[in-house]
């Protein structure tokens, strides 16, 4: 499994930039974007695939927070399960831990999940998705970092400018 975390302070777009990949993968855009990025980078081949089918289990929550697991049929390369949370709150990762643990049957290729910086919220996290890659083997370590206390998102050109230039090609690397 894959990690990517989302960091930031309180109130500065993790949930946003979440809503922003969840509404992404929903309206089958994956392909679309990456031929718009792979004609942008010089000669590159992408590594993304066309989604021929999506299936979702999704938790709405109040404050615009979720948790979704995305089960995706890409055109070639198989399937692949991501995990998505927007619960960066001590109070509430244990709702997602049980979410987690009961859709984990076919395991997952990529978790995302936003974090706070340097208080409790990000030590909860930080050892519920260690404790996890630990029981199956993997490197405590994720795979990729965005940091949203360097380029906050205050409107929605923001979010949209972070999916296509920051997480679209993390994600590529990683699916």
């Amino acid at each position: 499994m894959k990690v990517i975390l989302i960091q930031g302070k309180a109130n500065i777009g993790k949930t946003t930039l979440c809503n922003r990949i969840d509404e992404w993968l929903l309206n089958n855009r994956i392909y679309e974007l990456q031929q718009l990025i792979s004609s942008r980078k010089s000669g590159q081949k992408s590594s993304i695939k066309e989604i021929i089918k999506i299936e979702v289990i999704k938790k709405i929550l109040p404050h615009n927070d979720f948790y979704a697991v995305y089960d995706i049929q890409f055109s070639e390369g198989g399937n692949k399960r991501v995990i998505i949370n927007t619960l960066s709150d001590c109070n509430t990762i244990t709702e997602f831990e049980n979410f987690y643990n009961n859709n984990k049957n076919n395991g997952y290729d990529v978790f995302i999940t936003t974090i706070r910086n340097r208080n409790t919220p990000q030590k909860v996290i930080k050892e519920f998705y260690e404790k996890e890659l630990k029981s199956i083997n993997l490197p405590t370590k994720p795979n990729g970092i965005i940091n949203l206390n360097k380029n906050p998102i205050t409107n929605v050109v923001d979010s949209y400018a972070m999916l296509y230039y920051e997480f679209i090609s993390l994600f590529e690397k990683l699916i």
